[in-house]
């Protein structure tokens, strides 16, 4: 049993936890530690997360402000879709051709500055102490390298941000250091955000992409600018439910507990094999609905599909020892990557503020090359651009990632 009278911090890792906690126990609000365990997390799931991916933020603060910060990433300014195409179709998708702008360092510094209570560079340190004294390796974090091991090679630096001395996978418990990335956040505390959108940072990745056939230009990172919206708001039972809007998934969220609405709440209570599986279906069945709709919000989202009316229909699909068949689920849509991990995190501080944040590189270990240099893996979320090309910005959502939602 965990407490603390400080509040409490949810991550996948022991370094981005106790990141997160040591800021609420220096005064900082769920914002502050959320995005210091945001930071962390970069360094110590780098398959996951980190500077080179892309970040949504729920925040609900105990004065009454709900809001989704939107990190979306825009797809490059010029991309060559049949060359993208090829990529695909060859099932290459690794490499500086699917990088597209990388949004998370710009949304947690907005998040932090519009909602926080402390600078960028005091939620860096944990992050650069981690960078820089090392972090434990975890079996999961070592299943998925070896997982990608044949990409991970193919990068003669990337292979120095994953791999024990650029060769081995290490055992549990190892720790790995990163002061590459050290330098990187240590320089992003002094001079801010903008040198990875404006400044060195962004001239380093440019000449990169430049160099090995990438789309991402320094003036794609120059104009990203940061969204925001209103979360979905829905109830489940007597719990008021605050989910990441559209091009997030919050959707498939509230359509889910619709769902199990229509059940008993002593079967949904129960530690038993029933209630596991009507959530199972339940998920499966939400899933189906959303799959059709394209990610970059392409068409108009069907808002009937969270009528109570509509969850009682599908309720009634969910039969005791059968599982719905894909005939009878409707539209499954493209193959997911829900298997690709993302990463989360719940903060809620002493005053009752909550933040849950969900980050990702669209695959694991994203595009599996990284700038030299800077110590971080770029995504891949150009695997997912399906559109025809235009000169407004293209927004992509990867495919396969849980919606952040808070209850």
């Amino acid at each position: 049993v965990a407490q603390s009278e400080d509040g409490m911090v949810a991550t996948g890792s022991v370094e981005a936890t106790r990141a997160g906690v040591e800021i609420l126990e220096l005064g900082g609000n769920a914002v502050d530690a959320a995005v210091a365990a945001a930071f962390t997390l970069g360094v110590a799931d780098p398959g996951g997360s980190g500077l080179g991916g892309l970040t949504y933020v729920l925040i609900s603060t105990i004065d009454g402000r709900n809001v989704a910060v939107d990190g979306s990433t825009p797809a490059p300014f010029v991309v060559d879709h049949k060359k993208l195409a090829a990529i695909k179709e060859a099932e290459g998708r690794f490499g500086h051709a699917v990088v597209s702008v990388p949004t998370t360092l710009a949304t947690l510094a907005h998040t932090l500055e519009k909602y926080g209570t402390m600078s960028l560079a005091e939620v860096l340190q944990p992050a650069i102490e981690t960078a820089r004294r090392g972090y434990r390796l975890t079996p999961n974090g070592i299943g998925w390298a070896e997982g990608y091991m044949k990409e991970i090679l193919a990068s003669r630096y990337m292979r120095f941000i994953v791999l024990e001395n650029g060769l081995d996978l290490g055992s549990p418990g190892d720790v790995l250091c990163n002061p590459d990335l050290a330098a990187t956040l240590e320089l992003i505390a002094d001079q801010g955000a903008d040198t990875m959108y404006r400044g060195s940072l962004a001239d380093a990745i440019n000449a990169d992409m430049v160099a090995n056939g990438g789309y991402l230009r320094k003036v794609d990172l120059a104009r990203y600018r940061v969204r925001e919206a209103r979360p979905l708001q829905s109830r489940y039972r007597d719990a008021e439910i605050l989910s990441f809007p559209t091009p997030g998934a919050g959707g498939e969220v509230v359509e889910t507990l619709n769902i199990l609405e229509t059940f008993s709440g002593a079967l949904i209570a129960a530690h038993s094999p029933e209630r596991l599986h009507v959530m199972v279906e339940a998920t499966r069945l939400a899933q189906a609905d959303h799959a059709a709709a394209p990610a970059a919000g392409r068409t108009p989202f069907n808002a009937s599909i969270l009528d109570p009316s509509h969850a009682r229909e599908r309720a009634a699909l969910i039969t005791p020892g059968r599982a719905i068949p894909e005939s009878e689920l409707g539209a499954t849509g493209p193959d997911s990557i829900l298997g690709e991990h993302t990463t989360h995190i719940s903060v809620i501080d002493r005053d009752g503020n909550s933040v849950a944040l969900t980050q990702t590189l669209c695959r694991q270990f994203g595009s599996k090359v990284a700038t030299p240099g800077l110590g971080f893996p770029h995504n891949s979320c150009l695997e997912f651009l399906e559109f025809e090309n235009r000169r407004s910005p293209i927004y992509l959502t990867p495919g396969g990632t849980f919606p952040t939602s808070m209850a």
